[in-house]
């Protein structure tokens, strides 16, 4: 995306800050062909998306993440 931004070419390597400010690296081309189909994945679900809540896809199993993540209530009685 920064690249689509800019117009500089892809950067070889990309780097993540873990939660203890370890720094680790990575190849962009060892990972860049799995975002691009989760990209088109996610676009393909944002397309078919209709506003009915009926609609919307499952939430996974076992997704609470703790206090922070907690999942958010979506019917009118928590309003």
């Amino acid at each position: 995306m920064l690249a689509a931004v800019t117009g500089e070419p892809i950067s070889e390597k990309f780097g993540i800050i873990l939660g203890r400010k370890d720094r680790v690296e990575f190849r962009v081309e060892d990972f860049i062909h799995y975002y691009r189909r989760l990209k088109q994945s996610f676009l393909t679900m944002q397309a078919g998306y209709t506003g009915d809540m009926a609609d919307r896809p499952d939430p996974m199993p076992r997704t609470e993440h703790g206090w922070r993540f907690a999942p958010v209530c979506l019917d009118a009685s928590c309003a």
